[in-house]
């Protein structure tokens, strides 16, 4: 029991940490004005020092605001793209897996079609058909992933109601919306917020992916993905421009997945119940 106590301090903790640095990084992105995008001429390709901590760009726009505002801009669609995922994977799961029969097996194919599907020929496409840069990369971060959710879920009911106090449930005359309302949808909540930190990364990732590509957050707006466009072709005369941002994105990605890796052993560890998590 003290093992698992001191477990999930440390989690919230880090937490508690994560959180604190995710205000800051706010403050310095949308608190500042538009500093980050303001150009100085005298100021071009600074090295990195104490006024200017990743240096500045071509423009003498400061790299590490445009970093933070970048990540800031990524985590808070990442955010917006899980929600989605998260407030239509469930029901889509739970339903198919109660549902069972042909419906059931057709979802299941559809699901390994999606995740099969080259997205970015799909970003491709939507990018030359609309200039709504921004509900698309929401769209197609979010897409696979309620399918993904959905599958995650879908496996989790088949099993729970199978289970002997679900089958006396459904004796007792216990029906869809009851056992969904009191048992299936705080056990899928439950089994999928563990993953949050994990899937918030990869999207923040896609983002960046999308943004390095075109696809994504267009100037003037920073995006990490962007930054790293833009200045790649100074890599051999100011590669902080480069180097830095993609340095502060990967140290991100690690605490977040990091926090999932460890929120996912506490709750799968044996002995560990939902109440305690």
């Amino acid at each position: 029991m003290f093992t698992k106590q001191k477990a999930m301090i440390k989690i919230r903790c880090y937490i508690a940490l994560l959180l604190v640095v995710l205000i800051v990084f706010g403050f310095l992105a949308y608190g500042t004005g538009g500093r980050f995008n303001a150009m100085s001429p005298e100021n071009q390709l600074l090295e990195p020092s104490l006024n200017h901590l990743f240096g500045t760009d071509v423009f003498g726009r400061d790299v590490f605001l445009r970093t933070v505002r970048g990540f800031m801009n990524a985590f808070l669609l990442a955010i917006l793209s899980w929600i989605i995922a998260f407030g239509f994977g469930i029901p889509l799961g739970i339903f198919f897996a109660y549902v069972g029969g042909l419906a059931d097996a057709i979802f299941y194919h559809v699901c390994n079609f999606v995740f099969s599907f080259p997205t970015m020929v799909l970003a491709i496409y939507l990018a030359s058909a609309s200039d709504a840069k921004i509900p698309i990369l929401i769209f197609l971060t979010s897409f696979a992933l309620i399918f993904s959710n959905a599958k995650i879920v879908r496996a989790l009911v088949k099993s729970l109601i199978k289970e002997n106090y679900m089958i006396q449930l459904q004796i007792i005359g216990a029906g869809f919306w009851h056992m969904t309302r009191y048992h299936l949808l705080r056990e899928s909540i439950l089994n999928l917020l563990p993953i949050m930190p994990l899937m918030i990364g990869h999207i923040i990732l896609g983002i960046s992916s999308f943004s390095f590509l075109g696809f994504g957050i267009q100037p003037p707006e920073a995006e990490i993905g962007l930054l790293l466009s833009e200045n790649f072709k100074l890599i051999t005369i100011a590669p902080w421009t480069c180097l830095l941002p993609g340095l502060f994105q990967f140290l991100i990605i690690w605490a977040l997945s990091y926090l999932g890796e460890m929120t996912r052993k506490y709750y799968t560890k044996e002995g560990v119940s939902h109440d305690e998590f």
